[in-house]
């Protein structure tokens, strides 16, 4: 059902590391970004690109316990693999889904599908939230949170996560995040709906100076 759900949203899984390895490898070819992983709070939430989630067959040094891939690339198996845990929720890089939105069931999507083929799928964020939340429940869980390059979409759920837990405007959680994966630049529209979700909370802007400052102390 799972795979079903993604390719009628127009997502193709590659079904294969070699051939999501060498999709990821091109892009960042093509982009020039660093595979690296970024600790954006101290030992329990990491940032990355989906080459670092590949890495973890390899090498778990930091001792991740749970991995969220937003990209549109398959890349490790939803599941559990050994001490860890991976969940699997596309997100279209272009930013054009409505992440905020109703949280959709396959069989809604694909109904809406049917209505509307050019329909895209709706409340991914939710799906991601439920994740993190049932992570964290452990305080020793260490999560990676990635997409293709750490770049796009997985830096906004990333975003929308640290608005709702630390009640940061999204200047003051981008610049946090930036502090820590300068390559960090979410798509426009992503922009948009994390501006309205943002509101959505209830949460103000703070001056420069006090944004600066949560940043820095908070960990």
């Amino acid at each position: 059902m799972m795979f079903k759900y993604f390719r009628t949203s127009g997502v193709e899984p590659c079904g294969h590391l070699a051939a999501a390895e060498a999709a990821i490898q091109a892009k960042q070819l093509h982009h020039e970004v660093s595979a690296e992983v970024s600790e954006i709070s101290p030992g329990s939430l990491y940032l990355g690109g989906a080459n670092a989630a590949l890495g973890l067959a390899k090498a778990n040094d930091l001792g991740i316990t749970h991995v969220l891939n937003v990209s549109d690339l398959y890349v490790l198996a939803p599941g559990r693999h050994a001490k860890l845990l991976v969940e699997w929720v596309p997100m279209a890089d272009d930013g054009f889904d409505d992440i905020f939105g109703p949280a959709q069931t396959a069989e809604e999507f694909e109904a809406a599908r049917k209505e509307n083929p050019d329909s895209r799928p709706s409340g991914a964020y939710w799906r991601c939230k439920d994740f993190l939340e049932a992570a964290f429940k452990d305080p020793s869980s260490r999560v990676l949170v990635h997409c293709a390059l750490g770049v796009n979409r997985s830096a906004s759920v990333v975003l929308a996560w640290l608005m709702e837990t630390r009640g940061w405007s999204l200047t003051q959680a981008l610049q946090h995040v930036q502090n820590r994966r300068p390559i960090v630049h979410p798509a426009d529209k992503l922009k948009e709906q994390l501006l309205a979700y943002q509101e959505q909370l209830g949460i103000e802007e703070a001056s420069s100076a006090s944004s600066w400052a949560s940043s820095c102390i908070v960990s």
